[in-house]
């Protein structure tokens, strides 16, 4: 059961939104908030890549070009092991912080956490291009405890990496070549081979 939509694909719920009105409701079989789609799909030890879960549902379910959300659960790596499966595809989530508290603004309340994830380790173009935003609700807010595992995510394009790569996609198609370059002593961009001026066009490698 869902309440009254107001479906926006340029919104951008809050933090508090995210778990207040959606994980905490959806864990606790309440009425869920219908104004975004949220889709029930696994996000971690599955053999689909990111890009492959964009392709499959962007088209009809993302937010601002950039998000799709998505109830996920948490599995542990064995039974006894108090480490999570991160991998996804052909590389993995790998974490860029410890969490963030979110409280209630007009209580101060602890909500959850928040985390984000990058996804990296495929030896690919896509690693850094794919952002995952993690949702945890609060343990002291679950009353059903099979639901400890269960967290909502924010499942991100990063559009200034996805354009980088599609400008080189471009170049490489059209026949420009790739180009490494050097800083000399005086702190100025020199090709190895080519004269300051003879260089029109430069794509620059991490």
């Amino acid at each position: 059961m869902t309440l009254n939509s107001r479906s926006n694909n340029d919104f951008t719920p809050t933090d508090d939104e995210l778990i207040r009105s959606f994980l905490y409701n959806r864990i606790h079989n309440n009425p869920v908030p219908n104004y975004i789609t949220i889709l029930d799909y696994e996000l971690f030890g599955i053999v689909k890549n990111p890009w492959e879960i964009w392709e499959e549902f962007a088209p009809s379910h993302s937010y601002c070009g950039k998000d799709l959300y998505f109830f996920t659960t948490l599995k542990k790596k064995s039974a006894t092991s108090k480490r999570l499966i991160r991998t996804i595809g052909s590389g993995t989530w790998e974490g860029e912080d410890t969490g963030k508290g979110i409280v209630a603004k007009e209580t101060n309340k602890v909500l959850g956490i928040k985390k984000r994830f990058r996804f990296g380790k495929s030896n690919t173009f896509h690693d850094g291009a794919w952002i995952l935003h993690e949702y945890n609700l609060d343990k002291s807010l679950i009353n059903n405890t099979l639901a400890n595992n269960y967290v909502l995510c924010r499942f991100r394009k990063n559009l200034k990496i996805n354009q980088h790569q599609s400008n080189s996609h471009l170049m490489n198609s059209i026949g420009i070549p790739r180009i490494n370059v050097e800083l000399d002593g005086q702190g100025k961009t020199v090709v190895p081979g080519h004269a300051e001026n003879d260089i029109s066009v430069i794509d620059y490698v991490a």
